[in-house]
């Protein structure tokens, strides 16, 4: 009963639409009206689909789909076009939708796109709406041929487009109208498939463009980057990495700073800071300047590149640059410099041997992190072996990430080789800690023919300190020959007049009270097992052999 009346209401569409027997009655004016109407879009689709409207009107009602305004959120016109007309998905093929009783086939959906496409790609060429007079965007009616040109190419329940020329000059036609007004288009949300979404699908030749869009500082600038190292081929990277350093050295000049005096001294109006003084009004607008700057290096390091490369490198080794400045160049070239950039991995070194700030030197590190291990030891071990122990540290654990258990004993006989002044006791903590965490292997049973007497007290104390991050409760017998050790501890020679910091501080009578460190007992006694008394020994999950697994029990695990 209820197909029936489906069917009955469907009949009477058609008789609405067009006399059966009679001939078609529709004009233009009918199908701007069923653009506005409940059952236009129903009646419209009709229209597209059955033969005996003209040709030319069955385009119209295809374009007055495209056309119509959303309702209730929902692009319903577009929808029915692409999923109920041009083809027809389970969604339509009901009773009474017209897909179910005619569907286009091949031949006729590519008759109709041939006017089709055309019509859609006039839309989009259209220039953009001017801003209204308050500078706001205008509404922008070519979203609506956007959308449904987007539906048609990356529909997948069917071929909409199968002409390979007609789908060129689409995507072709939809990168020009991105292009034509990009940031304006990026942030409007009057779509129901985003400019991004767009882009991604037609792929790199989307974005070869871009750059030569990326010419002023601000949101726009950040979002193009982001796009074009998500969906930007190499030459297309590298055209944005050099617009991005222009883009850095206008906003790093004196002029950029003249530019923005103005508008900042308006904004501390709108806000009733007129009464700040002028050296306070220079530290804001530097920090302003500061601010934009390390923007834009966030948006260099999306994109990569030679030339973002040696520009960030430039900053990062100039000592007249502010420090943040040079930490975020630094930061800019994450995963940016190769094995064989060895001039660019020369910089970075020449950064860390030089006179830069302990957080220009950290961030240098980072990137020295990053490389191949045997393109960076030589390099580091030469720092190891030098006079500032904090520098020591940073390299020696820097050099222990990049390393294996294999490697263990080339690190050890590089401190046993070396003529290391004022040995810190941070130092060799640090050490020991990376040693332990050495993978390929167990790293104990590589340090443990070191941690035996006859060896220097830099490489034994190294390979000692293992159990300070590793060692438990559970594995104080295995320190036990070193507890009254006499070796004794290198002292600081004074010619750099450091604290070599060897003390430890231990509970005596619920107090804490230091200790002087002077031998390898001193060190085992009082800095070693104290932290090994508070390590919680790791639980056994249950995957380890309940007899035989000396190995493990070795580790303290």
């Amino acid at each position: 009963m209820l197909k029936t009346k489906s069917l009955g209401r469907t009949l009477s569409a058609f008789a609405v639409l067009c006399g059966l027997a009679t001939g078609c009655a529709v004009s233009d004016a009918d199908l701007a009206r069923w653009q506005t109407t409940q059952g236009g879009p129903k009646r419209l689709s009709a229209v597209v689909l059955h033969d005996k409207y003209p040709f030319e009107l069955r385009v119209h009602a295809a374009m007055s789909l495209i056309g119509m305004k959303p309702r209730k959120g929902r692009h319903v016109g577009i929808e029915r076009l692409v999923k109920g007309t041009l083809h027809c998905d389970s969604e339509f093929d009901k009773d009474e939708e017209p897909c179910q009783k005619h569907q286009l086939t091949a031949e006729e959906r590519a008759k109709i796109n041939a006017d089709l496409i055309p019509a859609i790609i006039a839309e989009l060429q259209k220039p953009p709406p001017a801003p209204t007079q308050n500078g706001q965007p205008a509404p922008d009616p070519s979203f609506r041929y956007k959308d449904a040109a987007y539906l048609m190419l990356s529909y997948e329940g069917a071929e909409i487009i199968a002409d390979a020329n007609l789908k060129a000059q689409l995507e072709k036609a939809l990168v020009d109208w991105a292009m034509a007004d990009f940031e304006t288009r990026l942030e409007d949300r009057n779509q129901a498939y985003g400019m991004e979404q767009l882009l991604s699908y037609i792929g790199p030749a989307s974005v070869e463009r871009l750059p030569t869009l990326m010419d002023k500082e601000g949101r726009a600038l950040t979002k193009m980057a982001d796009i074009i190292a998500r969906i930007g081929d190499k030459p297309t990277k590298e055209a944005a990495g050099k617009s991005l350093v222009k883009v850095a050295e206008r906003v790093a000049s004196d002029t950029w700073l003249k530019e923005k005096e103005p508008e900042l001294r308006e904004a501390n109006r709108a806000r009733g800071l007129e009464g700040i003084s002028e050296k306070g009004f220079k530290t804001q607008l530097d920090r302003y300047q500061t601010e934009t700057l390390i923007r834009v290096f966030a948006s260099m390091k999306k994109v990569g590149g030679d030339a973002v490369r040696d520009y960030a490198l430039k900053v990062a080794a100039d000592e007249k640059v502010e420090m943040s400045r040079r930490v975020a160049a630094i930061a800019a070239l994450e995963g940016h410099i190769g094995s064989k950039d060895t001039k660019a991995i020369s910089a970075l070194f020449d950064i860390i041997d030089g006179k830069a700030p302990a957080q220009v030197k950290d961030k240098a590190f980072a990137r020295v992190r990053e490389l191949p291990r045997d393109v960076a030891a030589e390099r580091l071990y030469k720092i190891v072996a030098g006079k500032d122990w904090l520098l020591r540290r940073v390299a020696g654990t820097t050099l222990l990430t990049l390393s294996k258990v294999e490697h263990a004993k080339e690190f050890l006989d590089k401190l046993e080789g070396s003529d290391i002044k004022n040995l810190h006791l941070d130092e060799v903590i640090k050490y020991g800690t990376y040693l332990g965490l050495l993978e390929g292997g167990d790293p104990l049973a590589k340090l443990e023919p070191r941690m035996k007497p006859g060896n220097k007290p830099i490489s034994r104390l190294s390979a000692l300190a293992y159990w300070y991050a590793k060692g438990t409760k559970n594995d104080v017998k295995a320190i036990e020959p070193y507890l009254n050790d006499g070796q004794r501890i290198p002292k600081c020679d004074g010619e750099e007049g450091e604290d070599c910091g060897w003390k430890c501080t231990v509970k005596e009578k619920d107090k804490d009270v230091p200790k002087e460190i002077e031998t390898v007992g001193d060190f085992m006694t009082h800095c070693i097992k104290p932290k090994m008394m508070t390590n919680e020994p790791k639980k056994d999950d249950g995957s380890a052999k309940k007899k035989g697994d000396s190995g493990d029990k070795k580790d303290g695990k």
